[in-house]
């Protein structure tokens, strides 16, 4: 296998992101946890892997991804949305009401990039606007753990049940539970939510129609924690905390992905 290096962190900095893409461009986050320095790397792979970045502080939170939609890049640093136009280089920053950010539960919907303050609350800032003001979804809940959406569905999984929102705030489904219900993945059929070491399957079509599986125990007597669930092509793609990857496809499911 050969391969070619085009970047190394400068000395005391650790890549702080995983790795995003837009067009020719790929982004990431450096940090120095004892400067509290932060950048934000671009690497233009059309044009001889040249390098822009920006630096700002971050001392309380940093999120540990990128959330990329439309052109605009976000990111979540202690009191603050870092707005990034990827087209100008435009680099902005948007203050919200401390306190600050404790999760990375973002995502990018409809022109409008949802983010969830204080564990709580769901805000969001538009993306076809020039405003540079944050807005209040109007859903509240007691505890959010995960956010995925697709289409005009968000799914907010919670400590004790998982909610199905329009993007305008107006709940459309709502299932109640004594276990943490953690929201995975979705696409315009399903809904994966995560139980410790099993995963539901919900059929968008009829939300009370469900599918259970549990991860191989591998011969142990205890089953993994599930740590990550991809939906890819018609597969789903499970990882638990020990490393197991399963491949679940749509002849092996009752619910088709």
């Amino acid at each position: 296998i050969f391969y070619e290096t085009v970047y190394s962190s400068e000395r005391d900095f650790f890549i702080w992101s995983s790795l995003n893409r837009y067009k020719n461009l790929i982004l990431f986050l450096e940090y120095n946890p004892d400067s509290k320095k932060a950048l934000l790397k671009i690497i233009d792979t059309a044009n001889h892997f040249s390098i822009t970045e920006f630096e700002f502080t971050s001392n309380e939170f940093l999120s540990e991804s990128i959330c990329v939609g439309e052109g605009m890049a976000y990111i979540l640093n202690d009191d603050k949305v870092l707005v990034l136009d990827l087209m100008t280089m435009d680099f902005k920053e948007v203050k919200i009401e401390t306190p600050g950010f404790t999760t990375s539960h973002f995502l990018f919907q409809n022109y409008k990039m949802f983010f969830i303050k204080d564990l709580q609350e769901l805000f969001y800032l538009s993306s076809s606007s020039k405003e540079t003001n944050y807005k209040y979804s109007g859903i509240k809940l007691n505890y959010v753990n995960s956010l995925c959406g697709y289409g005009e569905n968000i799914f907010i999984g919670t400590i004790d049940g998982w909610k199905c929102y329009k993007n305008n705030g107006l709940l459309v489904y709502s299932f109640d539970d004594e276990y943490e219900n953690k929201v995975e993945c979705c696409n315009e059929n399903v809904v994966v939510i995560v139980k410790n070491n099993k995963f539901v399957i919900h059929n968008l079509n009829r939300f009370q129609e469900a599918e259970s599986r549990t991860v191989s125990s591998q011969g142990r007597d205890e089953c993994d924690d599930i740590i990550s669930v991809i939906i890819s092509y018609n597969n789903l793609i499970v990882l638990t905390k020990d490393g197991i990857i399963e491949l679940y496809s749509d002849d092996n499911l009752n619910i088709h992905v």
